[in-house]
Parts: structure tokens; sequence; C-alpha cells
């Protein structure tokens, strides 16, 4: 009777009890414990600093036995000629091989953990020539050739099996569906995924463009996507938007800036994990070389495994519908398996377009209604596209009586009388200086605006020159300019915004 009463009462503790509040208190004890140990074990009267620590580096690796630091630096951090035990570097396959040996000299053993499938070191362009001349004239083995070998690819190859290796096969960070095409492509099926596919919302989400957006290493277009059909559907959520080259990273970190996004290239995401990856490819097409040296970054293995790895939920890939049917290519299989493995309804063309769409063969054809009412006015499609869009803005009445002047030279529109500068009154008297559009009150002939329409040659320097002095003049003149580039989305409404 005395147990079944004691159970009874221990039973009653058990339901009435706040399971959050003991554990807090359990973490609370078990840290005062651990700062009571460390307070008994080391003395407090010992002091290390800046200037002295390596002085007295015996006693100073004992209290602080673990040192972080990276490999050019742990030489110079380290008491005079001290081995560790034990050196770990992280990341080896971005190591290279100088810095790597300067890690080497400061110690007895040496772990690397590393992946070769993902980024090597980056060797700097210009440095690359007289590299390859040093490693032909000492006739060095290829095991020690500088450019493409880490200290990673050096060991591996050196002592093949001679040392002891260790694939870590087990995989937590990635939904299945995204981790599961670089286990196929990269690993040989070697990975064992540990995650579970959590809901339709979650895996590889694919939205395609047409294959004229690009300009250079730029593509406008693919940053309007973010920000209409992407971003939108993802508040609050920890965000990284990856990008082939810096131009295009530039620009993506001017339109988006806020807390939870990191947006950077490829290699400075080696080592991070964000919930959501957003994708940016930029090109029209991949660039297919015949010499084995060269590599187009949509189609390097490494680049693009650490690309796609660095989503734990969801990969946005944003991509032309080129790339994706040009066979040969990684982003080709990656579509193919897509398609087999996940769903073709994780591939979807944007809903984004602009009327300059029509300038090129291959447009959205919700343009095909707007197409059909072009006018003529221009040899230049971009011209008859913002043509026809000002009339129709006229006809509608909406901003009052307005009509617009095509092509209506510079000195019809400003008074040269207030104009003192000698090279201000020659560009504004040239015949050849223009307005593309001057829209006006067709009751007092007031100018309302005046619109550009800037193509890719309004980015070389002469060019670019003119344009700035003319919106100069303008301006000073009380006059508003909006210029529309060629790549610009939701033009009439961004006409209409300036004529309020």
């Amino acid at each position: 009777m005395e147990l079944e009463k004691d159970l009874a009462e221990k039973m009653n503790q058990l339901l009435t009890v706040n399971i959050d509040k003991l554990t807090s208190l359990q973490k609370q004890i078990s840290l005062d414990m651990l700062l009571s140990y460390i307070s008994q074990k080391f003395n407090k009267d010992e002091a290390f600093i800046k200037n002295n620590y390596k002085f007295y580096f015996n006693e100073f690796i004992k209290r602080f036995p673990i040192i972080f630091s990276t490999t050019h630096a742990l030489h110079y951090c380290s008491g005079y000629n001290y081995l560790y035990d034990y050196v770990i570097i992280d990341e080896s396959s971005q190591v290279d091989l100088i810095s790597a040996c300067i890690a080497f000299s400061c110690a007895k053993n040496i772990v690397l953990v590393g992946d070769k499938m993902q980024l090597p070191h980056v060797v700097k362009s210009n440095n690359i020539p007289l590299i390859k001349e040093i490693f032909k004239q000492y006739d060095l083995s290829k095991e020690f050739e500088y450019c493409s070998h880490s200290i990673l690819d050096s060991i591996s190859s050196s002592y093949k099996s001679n040392i002891s290796n260790t694939f870590l096969s087990e995989h937590y960070r990635c939904d299945p569906q995204i981790i599961e095409f670089c286990n196929k492509r990269f690993y040989d099926n070697k990975l064992v995924i540990q995650t579970t596919h959590k809901d339709d919302d979650c895996g590889i989400k694919v939205i395609t463009t047409e294959s004229f957006h690009a300009r250079g290493r730029t593509n406008i277009r693919q940053i309007e996507i973010i920000e209409k059909e992407i971003l939108p559907s993802l508040e609050n959520k920890n965000i990284g938007i990856i990008a082939p080259y810096r131009d295009q990273v530039e620009l993506l970190q001017k339109r988006f800036n806020f807390s939870n996004c990191l947006i950077d290239t490829v290699h400075k995401f080696q080592g991070k994990e964000k919930e959501i990856i957003i994708m940016s490819t930029v090109s029209n097409k991949v660039v297919l070389f015949e010499d084995d040296e060269k590599i187009d970054f949509l189609n390097n293995p490494n680049l693009i495994n650490v690309a796609i790895s660095r989503a734990k939920d969801i990969l946005y890939l944003i991509v032309s519908k080129e790339i994706i049917q040009q066979e040969g290519t990684i982003l080709y299989d990656f579509i193919k398996y897509i398609k087999y493995f996940c769903s073709s309804g994780h591939i979807e063309h944007t809903k984004v377009f602009s009327v300059f769409d029509l300038m090129y063969s291959d447009y959205s054809p919700m343009l095909q209604s707007f197409q059909k009412r072009l006018i003529k006015i221009s040899n230049f499609d971009s011209e008859n596209i913002i043509g026809t869009l000002i009339k129709e803005i006229c006809l509608s009445k909406k901003f009052g009586l307005l009509d617009y002047h095509f092509g209506y030279s510079l000195r019809k529109i400003l008074n040269t009388s207030y104009i003192n500068d000698e090279d201000d009154l020659k560009f504004i008297n040239n015949p050849n200086t223009h307005c593309d559009f001057v829209v006006f009150n067709t009751l007092n002939k007031e100018i309302r605006l005046i619109i550009e329409v800037d193509g890719e040659q309004h980015k070389e320097a002469v060019q670019y020159n003119r344009d700035r002095r003319k919106d100069r003049l303008l301006t000073t003149a009380g006059l508003k300019i909006l210029r529309l580039p060629t790549t610009s989305i939701e033009c009439r409404e961004k006409i209409e915004q300036a004529l309020i």
C-alpha cells in the first residue's frame, strides 16, 4: 500500500510539473558547474596579452589548447618553432599548396577536411603564365601543379591509398530533391541522404526566360523576375542569391538590401547555407570550349555543385530556354533530372515581360495584341514600340490633351540665350542632337515629359557622356526626362507615373 501511495504521489508530480522550467533550470545548473570547474582549473592570475603570449606559448597552449587561424597566419600566430599535435585544415579543396605548406611546418600530424567536388582555390589570371613557366622550368611532378591542384588534390594524388581516407557519406542539409541531383551527377550515388522531403513548396523550382536578356555579365530581366515573381512569397525567410559574375552581384546588391538576404558569387557561398537559394544564371547560353583548360561557369561541376547544395529547403533556378536545351551541359542534365524525379510542374516560364521583347522573334504570347498595333515611325523597333505606347497614352486623354513629337531637335526646346558654355552651345546647335520623344500639352504647348530610349550603345563612353550632358541641360531648364533602357519592364506604367 505504501508503494502504491508513493507511486501515486510521483505520478501526480509528473502531471503538474513545468517541463520547460525544469529543462531551463537543468541547463543553468550545468552551465554553473562548468564555469565553476573552469574557474578552479585555471589560475586567474595568469594574464596573456597580444604582445606577450608567444613568449609564454607552452603555458598559453595549455590554457587554450585549440587555436583557430588561417593557413597563412598559423606560423605567425604560434610560438617560435612550436609544433601542434594536430593541424586540421577545413575546406582544404580551397587551400593552395603554398599556404598549406606554411601550416604543415607547424604540425606533427595533419588532418585535411574537404571535398574535391567543391570549389578549388582561386589563382589570379595574370599570375598563371609565370606559375606555369616555373612549373615547366623545374620539371615538377603534376601532383604539385599549383594552378590546378589544391592541397587536398596534391596529397590525394601523391599518397593515393597510403593514407587514411574517410568519406563522410551522410548528408543532413538539403531537401532530397535538391541534393539527389548532386549525388547522382557528382558523387556517384555515394551520399546517404538523411533528410526527408517536406512538401510541394520545398525542392527545386525552375523559372525559364527568353534567351536574349543577358548584356555582357549582367541580366536585368532575371533581377526583375526575382523581385516580381520570387521574393513576394518569401517574407521572413532566410535567403541567399547567387550569381556567377561580380557585375550581376553588384546590381543585385543595389536592388535588394534587407537583413535576411545574402547576395554574392558562388565562391563566397562555399561553407554557407540558406533556407532558400535563388540562382541567377545570367547568360543566354553556355559557352562550350574546345580547350580543356577553359570552362564556362555554367558547365563547371565544382561551381554548380556548390551553388545547388547551398539550399536547405528550396532552390530557385532562373535560366534561359536555350541553356536548358543545350545537350552535353550540366544544366541540361539538371532539367532532365527535375522532369523525371521531381515533376514538370517545377518548371515554369516567367510571367515578367517587356514591350521591348517585341524586338526579338521569341516573345511572350501576351504581347501579340500589342504587336498588331505597332506604328512605324523609325527604323529602330525600340522607338516604334515606345512611340506606340506614347500614342495610346495620348489618345486615352488620361493626362489631359497630349500629343508628342518624335526626333525633336534640342535647339527647338532650349533657350540658348541663357547658356554661356561654348561646348554646351555647340552640342545644342548640332542638327543631330535631338530628343527621342517630346510629350506636350496641345492647348498651351507646354512640354510635359521628354522620353529617351536607350539601347546598348548608350553604355559606350561617347554616347554616355552625350546623354549626361543632355540630361543636365534639360533638367537645368526645368524639364522632366525619362530614360527607358531596352531592358526595362512596365514601360507604360513608368511613362504614366512620370506624367502625373
